[in-house]
């Protein structure tokens, strides 16, 4: 089966501003949050994850729990804490969905700066956080 390599940190598209010169309706826009198909969502999974029974594990570190998933598309990619990613065909967007326990997102400009603040960028490699 062939892995798509698109990767998250860089969508294609971006949502259009209003064209409308009202500014109310800009500031509407700007600071609503990110929604549709070119979204790029992560989500803290601190626990193992079993895979059709079998464990993931990071073929880099060896870590087994304390991932970052993110989603874009119909796609997941499993980040580690060593920075390593992969993406992740077993894992489907509906997966994901069903992952989701707080709807309450903190919004990041990009997916790198997204795993810098949250330690995925090597930063804590062979730590396990709670």
């Amino acid at each position: 089966m062939p892995r798509d390599t698109e990767d998250p940190t860089t969508p294609t598209a971006h949502a259009t501003q209003p064209t409308a010169s009202d500014p109310l309706l800009r500031l509407e826009h700007e600071t609503a949050p990110p929604s549709g198909p070119e979204t790029t969502r992560g989500l803290q999974c601190p626990r193992a994850l079993d895979l059709r029974g079998m464990p993931v594990y990071c073929t880099k570190c060896r870590a087994q729990r304390d991932w970052l998933l993110t989603n874009y598309r119909q796609h997941v990619w499993i980040h580690c804490r060593c920075g390593h990613k992969w993406l992740e065909p077993e894992i489907t967007r509906a997966d994901f969905d069903t992952m989701i326990t707080d709807p309450n997102w903190t919004h990041y400009p990009t997916v790198r700066e997204g795993e810098i603040a949250l330690g995925f960028d090597g930063s804590f490699a062979g730590i396990y956080l709670e």
